[in-house]
């Protein structure tokens, strides 16, 4: 394989966090709507809220500002998505410390339907660290409505990637067959996973 005929890589550029989390929103725009809520249901672990058949209306976001007071997210609506190498890093919050500094989230992906949002932080290898979640969560959380644990979901590339060749494989739509192909390639091509087609 060419790599620089790959879609999602670039010529000298140094493949970053946020080149990738650009990659996935990218990807995940272009699944079907089903598909889409399949993988807020099966990988972000959130089947209690999906509404598989509503009406398509997303939200995608990479480097989000913060929220107006009145839309803070919460347990009932909210999610903050850390992805890393293992996902074995089990982070312990400490919510009483007051982190210094702000931290932006990756990315957000927002089923209006279904009412439920999720902030990603996106690692290429395991370097989650728990001020920067700390930070998402004071500035996207309602924290008299959340409890950080109930809200964090820590998820690998590998399973985001075991996800989209399912669906790719039953797929109907060449264009999202295409561009999942492209995305599975692309963390191939950075040694983030290892390729299965």
């Amino acid at each position: 394989m060419n790599k620089h005929l790959n879609l999602f890589y670039t010529y000298k550029t140094n493949h970053l966090e946020d080149n990738v989390t650009r990659a996935l929103i990218i990807t995940l725009m272009n699944l079907t709507p089903v598909h889409l809520r399949l993988f807020f249901s099966e990988v972000l672990k959130r089947p209690d809220k999906i509404h598989l058949l509503a009406d398509p209306k997303f939200i995608f976001d990479i480097q989000v500002p913060e929220p107006l007071e009145e839309e803070r997210l919460n347990e009932g609506n909210g999610l903050i998505v850390g992805i890393n190498y293992s996902g074995r890093q089990k982070l312990v919050f400490d919510t009483n410390s007051d982190s210094i500094g702000v931290a932006r989230p990756d990315a957000l992906v927002s089923d209006i339907e279904s009412e439920l949002s999720a902030i990603f932080e996106a690692k290429l290898w395991d370097s989650l660290y728990k001020e920067q979640i700390q930070k998402h969560y004071r500035r996207f959380f309602d924290q008299d409505k959340t409890d950080l644990a109930k809200v964090f979901v820590e998820i690998t590339w590998s399973e985001i990637i075991n996800f989209l060749e399912k669906v790719a494989r039953q797929s109907q739509n060449p264009k999202e067959v295409f561009v999942i192909e492209q995305f599975v390639e692309y963390l191939d091509l950075l040694g983030l996973v290892e390729l299965n087609f």
